[in-house]
């Protein structure tokens, strides 16, 4: 994904606009640079699909579905819907319609946070406490898949802990940008719980009830935020560039 932000020399939106793209770009966790081009007087602004200052630009798209069509390009004050600023609902849906048709809707953060509770929905299935009838049914499974050494109980721990580490520290990753600490502590909990009940208690109940926990922290941690108009005031809309 390709993001340009055209801007000519004194523009009071310029720094906003690029400041709030950002902002977008950090809490829907796209990964994309962010392309600074000054327009000059000599510059073709047919060429470069120049709106007016600011135009920002997805992939060569304009962010405004009503300005792709049948416009006229050139100098000026550019405005969105009254507003100097593109507002953050604009913004978004420009970013997810370009990442949705390239086949990775949330880039790779995005992608980690989603599947971040795999990990340890595999740590809660790892066989313990089994029945001695049920030993060479997993035998087979795991040996098929080279993973026989986890039927050995010295193993069963340590890696049941790293798998649970692994989808807390994903909760954790980038935690402040999403839905702060919360998903975080409730994944901790939820790891708290698998362990406790797959070998201290060694109850099927427990582990099912920490999992449980454990996905539903990883669908809160994932969850987009929602754009807000209180949201567009607190990062300056409106500073009064007119057309």
């Amino acid at each position: 994904m390709r993001i340009a932000v055209l801007y000519f020399d004194g523009c009071p939106n310029h720094e906003p606009t690029v400041q709030r793209v950002r902002e977008v770009l950090n809490h829907t966790q796209i990964v994309a640079p962010i392309n600074e081009v000054e327009v000059t007087p000599d510059d073709d602004p047919a060429a470069l699909k120049f709106l007016g200052s600011p135009t920002v630009l997805v992939d060569g798209v304009d962010i405004d579905p009503t300005q792709r069509e049948g416009v006229t390009y050139g100098f000026g004050c550019r405005t969105f819907g009254g507003e100097g600023v593109p507002s953050v609902k604009m913004i978004e849906q420009a970013l997810f319609a370009d990442a949705t048709k390239a086949g990775h809707p949330r880039g790779i953060a995005g992608w980690l946070t989603s599947l971040g509770a795999v990990p340890g929905i595999v740590a809660s299935l790892l066989p313990v406490g089994l029945c001695p009838a049920c030993w060479p049914a997993y035998a087979g499974v795991l040996s098929a898949l080279g993973l026989g050494a986890l039927l050995n109980s010295r193993y069963l721990l340590p890696i049941t802990a790293m798998l649970l580490a692994f989808s807390v520290g994903v909760l954790a990753f980038r935690a402040r940008q999403r839905r702060g600490y919360g998903p975080f502590a409730l994944g901790v909990l939820a790891s708290m719980i698998i362990i406790i009940g797959k070998f201290i208690f060694v109850a099927n109940i427990v582990v099912y009830a920490g999992a449980t926990l454990l996905v539903a922290a990883s669908v809160w941690n994932a969850w987009p935020h929602k754009a807000s108009t209180t949201e567009d005031n607190r990062h300056g809309r409106g500073c009064g560039c007119q057309t």
